[in-house]
């Protein structure tokens, strides 16, 4: 629940970034956990997550432990985390391209 959080803040704030370096960072993250593979599956990934009943429980417990994170707008959130997707998947093309 905090790294959905922790991406869409850096979008909520306004927080200008690097997005290269922001995409060499959710793959090093990727990597070390051992989830690679689930960031070239994420848009699929992102669906099924969006619209289970187990996350929103989840999301809702983190929301009551996190009071920042009560005001997130969950549907504007997947919509940036499919955009950071579409990113890092042109990111690996390009890298693999070259």
């Amino acid at each position: 629940m905090r790294d959905y959080f922790d991406l869409y803040m850096i979008k909520e704030i306004g927080y200008e970034y690097n997005e290269k370096l922001l995409y060499e960072t959710i793959l090093k993250v990727a990597k070390y956990r051992g989830t690679l593979e689930a960031v070239f599956n994420a848009l699929e990934r992102i669906e099924i997550i969006q619209n289970s009943k187990q996350f929103i429980l989840f999301w809702n417990e983190y929301c009551k432990l996190q009071s920042k994170a009560r005001d997130i707008n969950i549907k504007c959130m997947f919509e940036f985390l499919r955009y950071l997707y579409i990113g890092c998947s042109k990111y690996l093309q390009e890298m693999i391209e070259v």
